[in-house]
């Protein structure tokens, strides 16, 4: 294993100084005092925390009344925040600016650099379990997908610590804020200000790099990168569109089939939920629980409920919708089609599951589950996940939220929110490969054989019929081995020694999608090379022949 880059030097970690003083809520109740033996008390709880969130803090120190409660009050929001962040994250980073973060970041590489040089060659398992302690001990999760030597590598680089870093502190700090209840629909709906602000921060720092960084191709045609981004799904308006063509797709082959067709809400036990929807005011169920706890147990009752169901031979097909509720709590909009004998078997498999846990708890057998029969008197299937789409992509064609919200803020929180957790907002259940679909779309006819299964795939993916696409790659429940059309992938290769291409991590390179595959031919799809440029020499390029 060689480490050919040294990481960034050790540097003396400077955590943010304490508070030197009480601060004071924004609110009339800071004309309240301390008292003064209290203050040494009260600084040593407080100095670990941001001043925004030291204020919030001292906001319900202050709303207590009495020097006992106060204390008591604030003791117990510490030991709360501590139990749930744990002791191992560090709240001193919550101040840091970038070059702060970066020493930071190079502190932990080069810590992991000088216990690789340390460990024999034959100890990579050890190694790797030691760099994974080491990153859980400071409250940061490594990924171990890729080869040992690979994991080895990425732990020495400080980008990576940096980028972990970044993410603890986004998750962490709203953790903060849902303790302290500022995440409702009356206060910061979906994600808190700071998170929405921090969001649409990182989303003008990115608009800027793809705005001044360009691309050229072998034909010299030279585009920025937000050009190439307006032609693909990265545009919200051309994912929105992608979405309800499928959604409508899927409706169009239950109609033809004859199924029926179902939009069901699956929502977390109270334990979950911060606060309540109607006054925003402190759950007292709430157990801790942080948005991606809420998540695995939605994801859990799901994995539970399709195994049950895959064994009664039951295949629902469409959409899954996760999205925030006003705390951030997630929750689940399912738009499902099955054969109408089976309806009735899977609505029971699902309401158990979905009942399992805390299921005897007030209002639980009504709203944990809620299913409803789509009426085609009163609606279209793709009618009623229209609006969800919208609500989570950018908020367009709609009035108002659902709380009576500004639709278009409303959509950059939960932005926010699906960024921060890293929560995979669309998802199809069932059907044929998107990515099939997508490079279909990107082919010319003429390269394709005349009167040809292939050519009856595309024509249906090119008019942008999904029922139609479906069906010609075998209908809804093929395995995808068995598809008549594939994506095909390709692993670089360095064109001067012709081996294939190795990443900066010593592995191989990821391999490229490059077109699609059919009966062993090969169709490409992305015929392009392209090589980063540091500025525009022509006027522009026409992106109608950039495909």
């Amino acid at each position: 294993m060689s480490l050919q880059t040294s990481p960034v030097p050790l540097t003396t970690h400077n955590p943010v100084n304490g508070a030197q003083c009480l601060p004071s809520p924004s609110d009339s109740s800071a004309s309240v005092n301390v008292e003064w033996d209290d203050k040494a008390f009260v600084l040593e709880h407080l100095r670990k925390f941001p001043g925004d969130i030291q204020r919030l803090m001292m906001r319900g120190y202050y709303q207590r009344n009495g020097q006992r409660e106060r204390n008591q009050y604030l003791l117990k929001l510490v030991q709360q925040i501590e139990a749930n962040l744990g002791c191992t994250a560090d709240l001193s980073l919550f101040e840091f600016n970038e070059e702060q973060l970066k020493r930071q970041a190079g502190q932990h590489s080069l810590f992991c650099y000088e216990m690789a040089l340390r460990m024999a060659e034959g100890n990579r398992k050890c190694l790797v379990r030691e760099i994974i302690r080491y990153g859980k001990s400071h409250g940061l999760r490594l990924c171990t997908r890729g080869d040992e030597v690979g994991f080895v590598v990425r732990a020495c680089d400080p980008e990576l610590w940096r980028r972990k870093l970044k993410q603890a502190i986004r998750q962490n700090r709203e953790y903060l804020y849902r303790i302290l209840n500022q995440v409702h629909r009356y206060q910061g709906i979906y994600c808190s200000d700071w998170q929405a602000k921090n969001h649409r921060q990182r989303r003008k720092k990115q608009q800027e790099f793809l705005d001044n960084t360009f691309m050229m191709n072998e034909l010299e045609q030279e585009f920025s990168l937000a050009e190439l981004a307006q032609t693909s799904t990265a545009n919200p308006a051309n994912r929105k569109v992608e979405l309800m063509v499928r959604a409508r797709g899927f409706e169009e082959l239950a109609d033809e089939s004859g199924h029926v067709g179902y939009f069901i809400t699956l929502t977390c036990p109270s334990r979950f939920h911060r606060a309540y929807a109607k006054t925003g005011k402190p759950n007292p169920k709430w157990d801790g629980s942080d948005v991606r706890d809420a998540q695995a147990h939605l994801n859990h009752v799901w994995v539970k409920t399709r195994s049950a169901y895959g064994k009664k031979g039951i295949q629902p097909y469409g959409f899954r919708v996760v999205e925030p509720q006003h705390d951030g709590t997630p929750h689940w909009h399912l738009l499902l089609f099955m054969p109408k004998e089976q309806a009735r078997q899977f609505i029971q498999i699902f309401r158990h599951y979905a009942l399992e846990v805390d299921g005897d708890e007030k209002g639980a057998a009504k709203r944990r589950l809620d299913v409803k029969l789509i009426d085609k008197e009163k609606g279209t299937a793709t009618g009623y996940i229209a609006k969800y789409i919208s609500k989570n992509i950018d908020g367009s064609d709609l009035d108002q939220g659902v709380y009576g919200e500004n639709p278009i803020e409303a959509a950059e929180r939960v932005q926010a929110w699906a960024s921060t957790y890293r929560i995979r907002q669309f998802q199809p259940i069932g059907g044929a490969s998107v990515t099939v679909w997508r490079e279909l779309r990107r082919l010319k006819q003429a390269l394709l054989p005349k009167d040809s299964q292939l050519q009856r795939i595309w024509e249906a993916a090119n008019n942008g019929d999904w029922k139609g696409f479906i069906g010609g790659m075998g209908g809804i429940h093929l395995p995808r081995n068995e598809r008549p059309v594939s994506p095909l992938y390709l692993t670089p290769i360095d064109e001067v020694s012709g081996s294939p291409k190795l990443n900066r991590f010593e592995e191989l390179a990821s391999r490229a999608l490059k077109g699609i595959q059919w009966c062993g031919q090969r169709f490409i799809s992305r015929i392009h090379q392209w090589q980063r440029i540091a500025a525009p020499t022509a006027l522009g390029s026409d992106l109608e022949f950039c495909e």
